[in-house]
């Protein structure tokens, strides 16, 4: 599955990459996940991916469970969604 860039931020609502419109890019993102977490909160945050090229920023969030995630798996020491045993997808009336 390729990352979705289709938004005026140019941000994967999957993995949190930071691309741009057109970009095709093989998403890290569980594809079981395609609804934002219940316990995901308001932005908190912009980092500097360690591991992507150039000074990619990943989006950190508050969190009920964990006090802060990021949808991305990218860095190290902050929880990411796709991989959290207590993802919750967030009711279709509250994912927009």
């Amino acid at each position: 599955m390729d990352c979705d860039f289709d938004n005026p931020a140019a941000v994967c609502p999957r993995c949190g990459f930071h691309g741009r419109p057109g970009l095709q890019k093989n998403c890290k993102q569980s594809p079981e996940i395609t609804t934002p977490c219940a316990h995901l909160g308001r932005e908190l945050r912009r980092k500097i991916c360690p591991t992507c090229q150039g000074e990619t920023k990943i989006f950190i969030f508050a969190c009920a469970v964990h006090a802060e995630c990021a949808i991305s798996d990218r860095l190290p020491g902050v929880k990411c969604c796709g991989a959290c045993g207590q993802y919750q997808p967030r009711p279709a009336a509250q994912a927009g």
